[in-house]
């Protein structure tokens, strides 16, 4: 788990999928469906407790509209608040 006061990559990583995917109004499951991997593969990401290898990065990044590098590392504009 994220250390407190810390932005490593699995806190922006975290914040930014959960983000997106609410955005696309999609539930854990059904983001985890149409990228082939499991709900609890989404819930660990959103959680920071893992960082999405490159195959699911590119396929998340694919799915919600964006590059690997928006998903990954979010303008500052783009970061939830």
């Amino acid at each position: 788990m994220p250390n407190e006061g810390t932005t490593g990559i699995e806190d922006i990583v975290r914040r930014n999928i959960a983000a997106l995917r609410a955005k696309e109004g999609l539930t854990q499951q059904g983001l985890a469906q149409e990228v082939g991997c499991s709900q609890a593969n989404i819930s660990l990401l959103e959680r920071g407790i893992t960082t999405p290898s490159p195959d699911l990065a590119k396929k998340l990044a694919c799915r919600l509209g964006m590059n690997i590098e928006q998903v990954l590392f979010p303008a500052k504009e783009q970061e939830p608040k």
